[in-house]
């Protein structure tokens, strides 16, 4: 027995060393990183790409309502990780032909980074939401029938901005030749907040006689902006 030891006395925690609680900050330092890294580039991609696959048969039903028999819509959608692809078919009624499509394929590179990108050579900055990749041909137009490429950001304020382009071409059986076409364009808060340019190139309409020759041109378009007082 110690006879001077006090009732109920305890000895202190032995203080750590400022060295010990340094790492002890670093641990939680890196920790926290690697956590910011695994949602970043992990979490937030998954959870982009469920979104898009749960909108995807809502996108098309609307477009469909909106289409009032005058076209048909076909489409399904794959997700991945990182990515996901989607198919579109158009299908326009052509007296006496039957039926004519358009084909959109689609790429779409979930944000925030769009990694996949960064395989290219690429590095999407500012963050997005996705970014989509399409490429559009005409279902029944054979190896001449012009094509389109497109890439389109979704920005994470809901804002679009869109980069088309048509290679030059040449179209026998319809009547067309053209040395290609632009399109850039943005949009926010749909139609009315969109403006852009389209740039067409050299092009040529129809057969024999009846042939029209287009020169170069460039249109700029504007939405319609409007407001509440």
């Amino acid at each position: 027995l110690n006879p001077g030891a006090r009732r109920g006395y305890r000895a202190p925690w032995p203080r750590r060393g400022a060295g010990e609680g340094m790492e002890v900050m670093k641990k939680w330092l890196v920790g926290g990183v690697l956590t910011g890294v695994l949602l970043l580039f992990g979490l937030v991609p998954l959870l982009v790409g469920i979104g898009l696959e749960r909108g995807y048969p809502v996108m098309l039903e609307r477009a469909q309502e909106q289409a009032e028999g005058q076209y048909t819509l076909e489409g399904r959608f794959a997700r991945g990780w990182l990515s996901s692809q989607s198919e579109t078919a158009v299908r326009l009624p052509t007296p006496g032909a039957g039926a004519s499509s358009l084909v959109v394929r689609q790429s779409w590179l979930h944000g925030l980074f769009a990694t996949p990108e960064w395989l290219e050579g690429r590095f999407p900055f500012p963050p997005v939401v996705a970014l989509v990749r399409s490429d559009l041909e005409i279902g029944e137009g054979g190896p001449a029938a012009p094509r389109a490429e497109a890439l389109l950001r979704v920005n994470l304020d809901g804002g679009l901005e869109l980069e088309a382009e048509v290679p030059a071409f040449e179209w026998p059986d319809r009547g067309l030749k053209s040395q290609g076409a632009t399109a850039r364009g943005t949009s926010q808060g749909g139609i009315r907040g969109a403006g852009g340019q389209l740039a067409l190139a050299e092009t040529q309409v129809g057969l024999g006689a009846g042939r029209m020759d287009v020169a170069p041109s460039t249109i700029h378009f504007h939405g319609i902006r409007y407001c509440l007082l």
